[in-house]
């Protein structure tokens, strides 16, 4: 088969190739939508920061799953108080312009200390048994000690994760 002049020969592969490559973030038309549902969520949910300037927030909350053993032996059975892990969005695009390797893990660093100095003020009665966050980001839990586990496939947790990743 020869090409007529002007025109371009199609080949299979070329024919085949599909629509591109699938996108796996929402619109940037949904960013104002979704910078309203986190906030909204925050406020509702009683979201707090550890520190004034962290990038890691805190929710008081109770273990809604089966019953886990984590690696250090501990037991968080369902019902037992947790404290929920949350990037603070706004924070990480902030220390993210400043270089986030560096000023990211300072302020996670400084995060956690913090958050372990108001763990032990907590009477045993109100202290959480453990914590537990959901995130893309695991190298930086696993970096610091934290068991790492991973998330069941479901649609909640593609759907999470498609908004995680606008963060």
């Amino acid at each position: 088969m020869t090409a007529e002049p002007g025109r371009q020969r199609s080949s299979p592969a070329s024919m085949s190739a599909g629509p591109g490559p699938r996108r796996s973030l929402p619109p940037r038309l949904l960013d104002p939508i979704l910078a309203l549902a986190e906030r909204v969520d925050t406020r509702r949910r009683g979201i707090r920061p550890i520190r004034a300037d962290g990038v890691l927030a805190i929710e008081r909350t109770r273990w809604r799953g089966a019953d886990v053993r984590l690696d250090d032996g501990t037991l968080v059975g369902h019902g037992d108080r947790i404290g929920e892990m949350h990037f603070r969005s706004e924070r990480a695009r902030s220390v993210g312009r400043r270089g986030w390797q560096s000023a990211g893990l300072r302020e996670g660093r400084a995060d956690l200390r913090a958050l372990a100095a108001w763990a032990a003020a907590q009477p045993t009665a109100l202290r959480p048994v453990a914590y537990h966050g959901l995130t893309i980001h695991a190298a930086f839990p696993r970096r610091e000690g934290w068991q790492v586990r991973a998330r069941e496939r479901t649609f909640w947790a593609r759907l999470d994760a498609c908004t995680r990743r606008r963060g």
